[in-house]
């Protein structure tokens, strides 16, 4: 028998607060020696049900790699093994690595789908995201007079319900994504949101380049972009922090002071849309070829709502208290480009893709403080960002950042071709194991994650 076993814990989950969740993964030339493999391994483990898993990491970590493969995530030797022989277990990834280049995308999401219990499982048991999550959180604790830790339920005891997979339903998707600041009280304000979404997306994409999974492009939704300048160098992380920081601040203070706005998510093209909107309505964002929102003063957007049904147009009015992405931002455009022009911009040393444009960030447009200000100003063209994305080799999405709305945009977008990869790393609330599940999933498809240094990032 040829056949390779690895393992290493990976990340605790939310299905089972506390427990060291591990990814054992096996690989052999073909299906059947891997199953065979698969058979061995779990009768090992059923007979020694108290074998350390992190130890079998480490012994079976430098074996070579081969084309079959399958990962299971667990968090003892009873559960692997029950894992490892059945072919419909939830926690169980087999397929065969993609040949040829890959492209590892990470999308960073903006607000909407984060939520307080959403990195309790990685900040309780891995050290590496822990201290990550510290740094930055102390780094914006002077700026912001506040702990966005606070903000969060480290400790898991706070569980949210599973959400339930459905069918895909692009309003409900938007609607999703989009809680305002009335939504959930005061974790939803910019000043605390923002800058809290900022820090767990740079803590988990530390984790994911720890492992092997480096970008080969960056792809930020909104303040998403503030994280993809950061991990680009655009701006090191002190100076990063502080303009995400400015940015929230510029935003909460003009929302406060401006009169009533909204935001609808409608089920259109832009092109469809075009004489439907009036002159105090406009186009937010464009997240897919059937997929706008449109935001502006409540009352002239109820309109916009009548003409859209008139018209047959599906549309649904998102839970938030401001247009965002409008020329209602107006307001925060002085003080976010004094701020960038203060932090002093560097042209990026990874390829990102610009919301304000759509296509590829060029370094003049990086360097630019009134880049940074338009860019929460005008439009999000996350639907060319996507086309451009995904035109890349071998192009594999990983959600660096709570929910899986970004992946759902990219897997149904006409570019996504069959073999396109989508991974979430902190997934939905409820959700069991995400990050360690992503792991398995990138293994399985021939991503360069180390397992021998995912053996190590509980222990740290």
């Amino acid at each position: 028998m040829t056949a390779r076993v690895t393992s290493g814990p990976a990340g605790a989950g939310t299905s089972a607060p506390g427990a060291c969740r591990h990814v054992l993964g096996l690989s052999a030339p073909g299906p059947g020696e891997l199953a065979a493999a698969a058979s061995r391994l779990a009768d090992v483990l059923r007979e020694n049900p108290r074998l350390p898993l992190h130890t079998l990491a480490r012994s079976l970590g430098t074996a070579p790699h081969y084309p079959a493969r399958l990962a299971v995530v667990a968090a003892d030797a009873v559960e692997a093994a029950e894992a490892l022989t059945d072919g419909e277990h939830p926690a169980r990834v087999q397929g065969t690595a993609v040949p040829g280049e890959q492209s590892v995308v990470f999308l960073l999401p903006g607000v909407g789908d984060h939520h307080p219990g959403m990195v309790a499982g990685p900040y309780r048991s891995l050290p590496r995201f822990r201290r990550r999550l510290d740094e930055v959180a102390e780094l914006l604790l002077p700026v912001l007079g506040a702990d966005v830790r606070e903000a969060l339920d480290l400790s898991g005891a706070v569980m949210a319900p599973p959400q339930q997979p459905a069918g895909i339903d692009l309003a409900a998707l938007m609607a999703s994504r989009r809680a305002g600041p009335a939504h959930r009280g005061g974790f939803d304000r910019p000043l605390t949101a923002q800058p809290l979404v900022f820090a767990v997306e740079y803590a988990t994409a530390g984790l994911l380049i720890d492992v092997g999974l480096r970008p080969a492009a960056l792809l930020g939704y909104s303040i998403g972009e503030c994280t993809a300048m950061c991990l680009a160098g655009v701006l090191d992380l002190p100076r990063a922090a502080a303009f995400v920081a400015a940015r929230a601040r510029a935003i909460e203070a003009t929302a406060a002071a401006a009169p009533p706005g909204a935001m609808t998510a409608v089920v259109a093209g832009a092109e469809e849309l075009t004489g439907l909107l009036g002159d105090d309505v406009v186009l937010a964002a464009v997240d897919g070829p059937h997929l706008c929102v449109l935001a502006g003063p409540a009352d002239g957007l109820a309109k916009v709502e009548d003409r859209l049904d008139g018209a047959g147009i599906a549309s649904r009015r998102l839970p938030v208290e401001f247009a965002f992405h409008s020329p209602a931002m107006a307001g925060a455009v002085a003080p976010v480009e004094e701020a960038a022009a203060r932090a002093g911009l560097s042209a990026p040393a990874t390829p990102m893709l610009s919301n304000l444009t759509g296509g590829w960030l060029t370094a003049e447009q990086a360097t630019d403080p009134a880049y940074w200000s338009g860019q929460l100003r005008h439009t999000v063209r996350f639907d060319e960002n996507l086309a451009n994305a995904l035109a890349l080799p071998g192009p594999v999405l990983i959600e660096v950042g709570p929910g899986r709305s970004l992946g759902t945009l990219g897997r149904t977008h006409p570019a996504a071709g069959r073999d396109t990869g989508v991974l979430a790393t902190l997934g939905a609330p409820g959700e069991p194991d995400p990050f360690a599940r992503a792991l398995a999933g990138a293994w399985v498809r021939g991503l360069p994650v180390d397992l021998s240094v995912v053996a190590e990032l509980s222990e740290d």
